[in-house]
């Protein structure tokens, strides 16, 4: 059965400082998707130079991350592509950050594709967040360094978590139908699968009181 112990997200093996990584926050809105994101940002990513594409660039949401990143009204992909060379340019001596943060109209932009593939290799870090896997396409779905899936409201959504990342973690006799009630149930209250396809380790998460608060 999938499993129901619970790890702190603290425990995740990251790659070492040469390269950079890919995170995917799946979840729908109150699930704690932007709290895992601005967690995960304020515990790894602090000190990366760092880009906030969001179509929601007033919300408050954002106000901790704001004094230390630079916020973009909407998607820009041109600003992944100059992290690119300016890191080209000076073999990779900064590490670069961006966060697009549920922009749903560039699935296919080859920037996004570029950024959670081939940009790893110049120090360049990806966190994207969404609400359904339709935001990606298979490529750029495929070649995430860590997923995180939430309570997705959508039975549609969830189906599609399930088979792309879940489906040898549920019983083989289990209908999809039973399969999205258990990831609705161990999602529930802020709970998160953590999927590090770097190390090929599966956990569940859910941040303490303490991390939110420190």
């Amino acid at each position: 059965m999938i499993m129901e112990g619970i790890r702190n997200i603290d425990s995740l093996k990251l790659p070492d400082r040469s390269s950079g990584c890919s995170f995917l926050i799946m979840g729908s809105t109150r699930s704690g998707k932007t709290t895992m994101m601005n967690y995960i940002y304020d515990s790894i990513f602090k000190n990366h130079i760092t880009v906030l594409h969001t179509y929601s660039s007033q919300a408050s949401i954002y106000r901790g991350i704001s004094k230390s990143c630079l916020i973009c009204p909407q998607f820009y992909p041109e600003l992944i592509d100059d992290t690119y060379k300016i890191n080209k340019k000076t073999d990779n001596e900064y590490e670069f950050l961006h966060i697009i943060d549920d922009v749903v109209d560039n699935k296919n932009d080859p920037q996004i594709k570029r950024l959670l593939t081939i940009l790893r290799n110049s120090r360049i870090s990806g966190i994207i967040t969404g609400q359904s896997l339709t935001i990606f396409n298979n490529i750029a779905r495929g070649n995430i360094n860590y997923v995180l899936l939430g309570y997705l409201n959508s039975d549609a959504a969830v189906e599609q978590c399930i088979k792309a990342y879940l489906l040898s973690y549920f019983p083989t006799k289990m209908n999809m139908i039973d399969k999205i009630k258990r990831y609705r149930e161990l999602t529930s209250d802020h709970h998160f699968f953590v999927i590090d396809n770097i190390h090929g380790e599966i956990f569940r998460t859910k941040l303490l009181h303490s991390q939110l608060t420190s």
